[in-house]
């Protein structure tokens, strides 16, 4: 993760943060496009990999927006 091994308060932080600029970067409006982070695995493929980490964690499907469940994939 983010601070090591395990899991830590970093990731639990920077988990949502990561996702909304990736969520914003995906949208269809012309001046998200120049944040250049989304498709986030072809300009940061490590912190794409953390993201796949993440997701992975036990729970983690039940604390995902379920609005969010129904818009393409965002890594």
């Amino acid at each position: 993760y983010l601070a090591g091994e395990r899991l830590s308060a970093a990731d639990l932080i920077i988990y949502p943060i990561i996702m909304q600029l990736n969520r914003s970067a995906a949208s269809d409006r012309d001046d998200t496009h120049a944040l250049a982070i989304y498709p986030l695995a072809q300009y940061f493929p490590r912190i794409a990999d953390w993201v796949s980490r993440m997701e992975k964690i036990p729970g983690y499907t039940n604390a995902y927006p379920p609005h969010w469940k129904t818009e393409k994939r965002l890594t």
